[in-house]
């Protein structure tokens, strides 16, 4: 790999709401590569930076250009053009990211919101400092100081049986039976559903569905030929692939992932 992706994993209480800070110097490496198509990855962004990002959504057809934002989970491709590596980003856990977001979590996903829009006016302040620090350790240390002091703020309450039911899925790699959610946690479907859409932004069957496609997808492995998981068959396979990439498994199998490499192949 000829570029360098750096993170560090926060420790204690952050641990729990941040998986990673991190940052990376792609397109100072490689200029030429400026265009990227963005696969889902179940990541949760918080992108600081001073140059433009461009996105487009092909299922919307929709342009954004902004600089700092947060960019939601994805569920569908996005094609984005990116002049200059991020200073530095959070990327957050989405099991607990409702606890952290001032706004409805729905509006996140398969978009890219202003920061404040998320946590408020506060992290304003954060960004400039973060511009105006002479390295990344000083933005490390503005940033976990920033939502360790956000936390204890926030008066929110854990959702147990949502964050249990996203573990499942996730230790299942999206491989599980969603009739069996109720048995399992002794929780009706309909509040399953209510919790998930109003927390995660997904349904239940939604997140599954894109658990089992990044479990694909990241592998690293030729999968174009090869079902597995609880696909029902080929034609399946192949729907659910292109829901999630707009790509054949053919195409994904070969697909040179960019900027994703690094973070999420590891």
């Amino acid at each position: 790999m000829e570029w360098n992706y750096n993170e560090i994993k926060p420790q204690g209480i952050l641990s729990e709401y941040i998986d990673c800070i991190w940052w990376e110097n792609y397109s100072e490496i490689n200029p030429q590569n400026n265009k990227h198509l963005l696969i889902p990855d179940n990541s949760i962004e918080l992108i600081f930076t001073n140059s433009d990002i461009q996105r487009y959504f092909p299922f919307t057809e929709e342009y954004k250009i902004r600089k700092s934002q947060l960019a939601g989970l994805r569920t569908t491709p996005q094609n984005c053009i990116v002049t200059e590596s991020p200073i530095i980003s959070v990327r957050f856990n989405p099991k607990r990211f409702y606890l952290l977001c001032k706004t409805d979590v729905i509006k996140t996903i398969n978009n890219n919101i202003e920061p404040k829009e998320c946590f408020g006016q506060s992290i304003l302040d954060l960004e400039k400092n973060i511009f105006t620090a002479s390295s990344q350790q000083e933005r490390i240390h503005l940033i976990e100081s920033y939502f360790e002091i956000y936390l204890s703020s926030q008066s929110n309450s854990s959702d147990e049986v949502l964050e249990k039911v996203v573990s499942h899925i996730d230790n299942c790699k999206g491989d599980c039976t969603i009739r069996d959610f109720s048995t399992l946690f002794h929780t009706s479907a309909s509040t399953i559903e209510r919790k998930f859409k109003k927390n995660l932004g997904l349904t239940p069957k939604k997140y599954s569905m894109l658990i089992r496609f990044v479990t694909h997808f990241f592998s690293g492995k030729d999968y174009s030929g090869n079902i597995g998981f609880n696909y029902y068959d080929q034609a399946h396979f192949i729907k659910e692939m292109s829901k999630f990439s707009g790509l054949t498994p053919k195409q994904l199998a070969s697909l040179n992932i960019g900027i994703q490499e690094v973070s999420f192949r590891k």
